[in-house]
């Protein structure tokens, strides 16, 4: 065993054996964590009944935005490798409640194991995968590592490290490099990502550009029978000026609404869509329009059976509908961007033939940012006044704007074939491997 392996499962055990019956006691008086706890500590049994097929595959992803990659990556595998049997795991309570939604009959959806030797073991048992796949930038030892000693072909799909994530991984940079040796496959988004997940560690021979598997997912957008309905449940007339701002941090919170009440006055009809990054921020989100002196209301409100949208300013309470949402949009901000938190997705907005701004803090999204910069259909804002002004330019001149708009849907629409391309690319690699193996 490596010795940086060998301490991470020594702390991770130590660790758990301290805090554990805290833990339990803290949830027992308080109720809080409960859910799906079981699974969290690798008791799938009765939970993964899987039945017989000819590969199983188990696919490891984050939360809400990661479903959506898995989604499409699922759907190629089907197509690939026919009668299948797959398991998706995810990170978050919400990733899990979206992924049995949009999954059913497709996946077992569970909560993913903590990363401990003795849970990740209990779950893999269960499970017992052929093929082990890790979604973007999750990098787990004991997952992976479990995952090759089960007999598991493993790979990381879709693969992407900022440059942040990358500095952070130095910290446990032999860790990481004893990890990463125990990938069979890494079929990456960009050559950026590549280089980046060779500098920590993963051999080189193993590493391919597969391209961006949410381009699949972003193709079936653009739907005008969803656009209707989003309409509709907004309220909002054709030609209508709506700013959706998605995926908005704490800091972006007041700069967006700064730039509401400063176009308000030009563009009285003007409809602001404020989704926080993180839903336990609505509420905050709410106070703060309340002292500004601005009326708002909820997504929740909206779905009632008698609602109609009674103020200028919806802030966004559900999960897993800003894809669908930023259809009404006249112009759509990513947040997370005029902050150093490497932005949100562009290609969402885009794939609805939607102009797109965002802050300079895109470093996640960086090929999709230059993908859409090359077309003409992103703009970069660098704050309060910047995006204050592409916002009214947008909505004083609207041929503009759809011209904007028809150049982003159309570097969605050229890059969709990514998705095919990346499953096929893990595919075949898994053959190779499969052979070699016999």
């Amino acid at each position: 065993m490596h010795p940086a392996y060998f301490l991470y499962t020594l702390a991770g055990t130590s660790l758990f054996l301290l805090l554990f019956p805290l833990f339990l006691l803290y949830s027992r008086l308080t109720g809080k964590h409960r859910y799906g706890l079981d699974q969290r500590l690798g008791r799938y049994s009765g939970i993964v009944d899987l039945p017989k097929g000819p590969t199983r595959i188990w696919i490891h992803a984050a939360s809400v935005g990661e479903v959506r990659v898995a989604e499409a990556v699922i759907d190629e595998f089907r197509l690939a490798m026919p009668g299948c049997t797959i398991v998706l795991s995810v990170m978050t309570a919400s990733g899990h409640a979206v992924a049995e939604t949009a999954l059913a009959g497709k996946a077992v959806c569970v909560l993913v194991p903590l990363d401990f030797i003795f849970t990740v073991r209990r779950a893999m048992k269960t499970v017992r995968p052929d093929i082990f796949v890790c979604l973007e930038t999750e990098i787990w030892p004991h997952l992976i590592l479990e995952a090759k000693r089960f007999g598991a072909v493993t790979a990381i799909l879709n693969g992407r490290i900022s440059r942040q994530a990358c500095h952070r991984y130095r910290f446990i940079a032999p860790l990481v490099a004893e990890t990463l040796r125990h990938v069979d496959l890494f079929s990456m988004v960009s050559r950026e990502d590549s280089d980046r997940i060779i500098s920590l560690g993963a051999p080189g021979d193993r590493v391919y550009v597969g391209g961006n598997a949410k381009f699949r997912f972003l193709a079936d957008l653009g739907k005008p029978a969803v656009r209707d309905r989003m309409r509709q449940v907004f309220c909002v007339k054709e030609g209508q000026p709506v700013l959706v701002a998605g995926s908005t941090r704490k800091e972006e919170a007041g700069i967006v609404i700064d730039v509401y009440q400063a176009l308000r006055v030009e563009f009285p009809e003007m409809v602001l869509v404020l989704a926080p990054r993180h839903i336990e921020r609505v509420d905050a989100v709410l106070a703060l329009l309340r002292e500004r002196g601005v009326k708002a209301e909820t997504k929740r409100d909206l779905e009632k059976a008698t609602a109609f949208r009674q103020c200028p300013v919806v802030v966004i309470d559900t999960m897993g509908e800003l894809p669908n949402i930023y259809s009404v949009a006249t112009v759509a901000f990513c947040g997370g961007s005029l902050v150093p938190l490497g932005g949100q997705n562009p290609l969402e907005p885009a794939a609805w033939e939607v102009p797109v701004l965002y802050g300079p803090h895109m470093d996640d999204f960086i090929e999709a940012r230059n993908a859409l910069e090359v077309a003409g259909g992103g703009m970069c804002v660098t704050g309060r006044e910047s995006l204050a002004q592409a916002v009214a330019n947008l909505f004083r001149f609207p041929e503009r704007a759809a011209a904007m708009g028809r150049a982003a849907g159309k570097t969605v629409s050229l890059h969709s074939g990514a998705a095919r391309h990346h499953v096929d690319l893990a595919r075949n690699g898994f053959s190779a491997l499969r052979a070699g193996r016999r």
